[in-house]
């Protein structure tokens, strides 16, 4: 496994090189030379890499490093399955008409290489075998079709990356048998009331 390093080239003149830094797990760093403006670097799973990146002009004189950037050797955490509402047809008397369930995919941010695709695996419409999608990121959402109403579907989803696929995580999705009602999520209003009076003049015995 390796990690591709890359910086913007220094507006400076008389570069002979640039220096990079690299610490494992907060350990003394150690410094490597590169001609070019990127590098590839080996890494270990588990472990936490941090490097930094300086120029170095023609009398060895060494700039100051760039902002740090650290990165965990890992596969990646494990995300969190937000089930949507459930598309229901035009038609809500016909019952037997098969419904869609949307999930969305929120992945914890992290310092581990980015994830690359996402595997989701479910019990909806047990009729397609394998009931699997794999679609690659950054696409975070998918569409499960051919459920059935009043039934309840377990959803697991594992996310890969370089470095392999990360573990599974599960949501069960409960499909309501007819279309619920709109959710009022906001009211306001404007009353203004007028009031005036009036004097009667007369004579009271």
């Amino acid at each position: 496994n390796s990690v591709m390093l890359s910086w913007n080239s220094s507006a400076e003149q008389c570069i002979d090189h640039y220096n990079i830094t690299v610490t494992r797990n907060n350990m003394n760093p150690v410094d490597m030379i590169s001609d070019t403006t990127s590098y590839v670097y080996p890494i270990d799973r588990g472990v936490e890499y941090c490097f930094t990146v300086s120029v170095v002009d023609g009398a060895n004189r060494r700039g100051p490093d760039s902002m740090s950037q650290c990165l965990t050797a890992e596969v990646p955490e494990v995300p969190v399955i937000i089930p949507q509402p459930t598309n229901y047809p035009d038609d809500p008397d016909n019952l037997d008409d098969p419904v869609d369930v949307f999930i969305d995919i929120e992945q914890p941010d992290s310092s581990r290489p980015e994830v690359l695709k996402y595997i989701v695996i479910h019990d909806v419409n047990v009729s397609i075998t394998p009931n699997t999608i794999t679609f690659s990121s950054p696409t975070t959402t998918t569409t499960l079709t051919g459920a059935i109403r009043g039934s309840v579907y377990t959803i697991q989803v594992q996310p890969s990356n370089t470095l392999g696929t990360g573990n599974i995580t599960s949501a069960t999705v409960a499909v309501p048998s007819v279309e619920p009602p709109p959710i009022m999520t906001s009211m306001s209003s404007s009353m203004t009331i007028t009031m005036s009076t009036s004097t009667a003049s007369g004579i009271y015995k």
